[in-house]
């Protein structure tokens, strides 16, 4: 099953570089195998949203273990959410 996480932190005044600089330690070593995304809110340049899209057979309840690892070292960045989305798979309708 295809899945795509979401992990929004708000910045709380911290500079845009420090963070990205942190995530870039973070995600240096990503043997997870996520495809990662990361786009920036246009109006609030501090906000980040990290996409990590994924397959796997069953999705941990609280995501995948990147996913946490990413969500919880970003708590000292800001207010942090961390969803998890599941693709709906195509119907015939759909098709």
């Amino acid at each position: 099953m295809r899945y795509v996480e979401i992990i929004e932190v708000r910045a709380q005044g911290r500079h845009r570089l420090t963070l990205e600089s942190h995530l870039n330690l973070l995600l240096k070593d990503d043997h997870y195998k996520h495809e990662v995304s990361i786009f920036y809110n246009r109006h609030f340049k501090d906000d980040i949203s990290l996409h990590l899209v994924n397959e796997s057979k069953e999705i941990g309840q609280n995501g995948s273990a990147l996913g946490m690892h990413l969500a919880s070292a970003l708590k000292n960045f800001g207010i942090v959410n961390h969803t998890i989305w599941i693709r709906k798979q195509p119907t015939e309708k759909t098709k």
